[in-house]
């Protein structure tokens, strides 16, 4: 069966059938899909930047606002004296083990994943031979198992940032607590 059929049109004109009259269209809209999903890590991936350096500056913070050296020269005589410095050592380890799982999470979210990109092999001589809808078509299914696959590792990418982001916060309070203690010990 012939794929296309010539017709002609209100001036006279041979004009071909398309197998797939809306391919085109919908190759566009996949099209920009793909270009979303490729936005959408750029995004995030600048925004976890932004976020280690933020927790490399709390790090720095918290390491200066601490005063180890000073603990020791502190006289303890009952355990309600103790307590605002126990709270300070504790808070000051639970906020660093914080900040450090936070960093990596944003690591994982920077690192290299399977992105995939539309395959080429089928960009050949012999293909130009054929009609636009049909190669629309086909292309359009490539892109569309490329978006797919590339939207879970996006997704993924998302939740790996978002617990990174629970923990800065955790991470920022306690340092508040801390700070906060440190200042009337």
């Amino acid at each position: 069966m012939e794929e296309s059929s010539v017709k002609k049109n209100n001036q006279g004109i041979d004009t071909a059938e398309k197998i797939y009259p809306s391919a085109e269209l919908m190759l566009a809209v996949i099209q920009k899909e793909y270009e979303h999903e490729s936005d959408r890590v750029r995004s995030l991936e600048a925004r976890t930047g932004i976020f280690l350096a933020f927790a490399g500056a709390l790090l720095v913070f918290l390491s200066s606002s601490l005063k180890l050296p000073e603990f020791r020269s502190i006289e303890v005589n009952s355990i309600p004296e103790a307590f605002p410095i126990v709270l300070v050592i504790i808070f000051t380890f639970l906020t660093l083990a914080t900040l450090i799982l936070a960093v990596i999470f944003f690591v994982r979210v920077i690192s290299i994943q399977t992105y995939k990109r539309l395959a080429i092999k089928g960009f050949v001589e012999s293909n130009t031979k054929e009609k636009v809808d049909k190669i629309a078509m086909e292309i359009m299914a490539d892109y569309q198992k490329v978006v797919k696959h590339n939207n879970e590792v996006n997704n993924q990418k998302v939740e790996i940032y978002r617990k990174g982001i629970y923990l800065i916060m955790a991470a920022v309070i306690m340092t508040a607590i801390v700070y906060s203690i440190n200042m009337f010990i």
